[in-house]
């Protein structure tokens, strides 16, 4: 299948729905400006509960906290952990939103930043954390299922005002980085990792409605039944 972001549709209502959500995104932003630290870094919150938990069923789970592999190497923490359905996770105790992730058991991980020009390098730093964690599903059915790296997305408030600037810090990451798609949603700037490790960028309104697309791709691309976690607990022959 052939992407062209140079082709933008505008079906109604539904072009006109998600332009209204991205809107709405950034007033809830733009409202907690200016306060204390825990009113103005609300950001992933806002996020979480204004489009992910009110667009997709009950099903589907996102918390944040912190992702191991099979091998023992751990994340840091995470803003936005998407989880698989059929999935296990782990609080800390049973009301918190804090959770240990097994690889296999995550569809994607969002960064959300206020500013991604100024956050850049905390990007970074999160991505070198994510690279080297390996997922390798094994379950008794198994349709779609991808394996090696976690697929890491990033939402940002503000921060790029054009595709120039945004694309040489994307093009300075490894080629096979595990960063797959970027959105910047007050200048319409979406960036997607493509197969052969180069980068497509387009600013255009329809910028949102692409990063949703490329996003609900990877959190409905696989299924595992009866997913097989025993290497977690012990060695396996």
């Amino acid at each position: 299948m052939a992407i062209r972001l140079d082709q933008p549709k505008k079906l109604n209502p539904l072009f006109n729905r998600i332009s209204s959500i991205k809107e709405v995104l950034i007033a809830s932003y733009n409202a907690g400006k200016g306060g204390p630290n825990q009113v103005s870094g609300n950001e992933r919150e806002i996020f979480i509960r204004k489009y992910l938990e009110a667009s997709y069923p009950k099903p589907y789970r996102f918390s944040s906290g912190y992702i191991i592999d099979k091998s023992g190497s751990t994340s840091g923490q995470l803003d936005i952990i998407a989880e698989k359905i059929n999935s296990i996770s782990f609080p800390a105790e049973s009301s918190s939103d804090e959770r240990l992730h097994l690889a296999e058991m995550v569809s994607a991980v969002i960064s959300v930043k206020s500013n991604i020009m100024a956050q850049w390098s905390q990007l970074v730093h999160e991505i070198s954390q994510l690279d080297p964690l390996h997922s390798e599903p094994h379950g008794h059915l198994n349709i779609a299922v991808r394996k090696g790296k976690i697929p890491f997305f990033a939402v940002a408030y503000s921060g790029a005002q054009n595709t120039q600037n945004l694309l040489r810090k994307l093009q300075s990451l490894p080629s096979d980085s595990c960063l797959q798609a970027l959105i910047v949603l007050d200048s319409n700037i979406f960036a997607t990792h493509e197969q052969d490790g180069t980068w497509g960028v387009s600013q255009t309104d329809s910028a949102f409605l692409y990063f949703i697309c490329e996003l609900h791709m990877e959190l409905t691309r696989s299924l595992i039944i009866g997913d097989n976690m025993w290497q977690y607990a012990c060695n396996v022959d």
